[in-house]
């Protein structure tokens, strides 16, 4: 497989990984509008979240790709580094998430949902 199909099959992949977690994004938003926490419906889209997101997508990957490589093999030849750091990418995922605060823009729920 050469460059080209090897990145169409990643956007593939990923674009329903982001379509699920935009959903729950969306979701703990609302819950967020309907228990009081936020004023309206109008939601701040934070760097914390843009990286958090990218962060847990690039971990999902990582991990589905280390799963099903070792998937047939004995359970000598898991990769344990390759593990640990996945624990790392997921950790620093949600801390980004809730450390960086900056306002990047803002989404109104009534749009985003279908």
């Amino acid at each position: 497989m050469g460059g080209k199909e090897k990145a169409l099959v990643l956007i593939r992949d990923m674009l329903p990984a982001l379509i699920v977690l935009l959903v729950i994004w969306c979701a703990g938003r609302l819950a967020e509008v309907l228990a009081g926490v936020l004023p309206s419906f109008n939601c701040p889209v934070t760097l914390g979240n843009l990286l958090g997101g990218i962060l847990l997508l690039a971990g999902a990957e990582g991990l589905i790709t280390l799963l099903t490589k070792y998937a047939f093999a004995n359970s000598r030849s898991f990769n344990k580094k390759w593990a640990a750091v996945l624990v790392i990418v997921f950790i620093a995922a949600v801390c980004v998430n809730y450390l960086l605060t900056y306002k990047v823009f803002s989404i109104h729920l009534g749009a985003a949902e279908c």
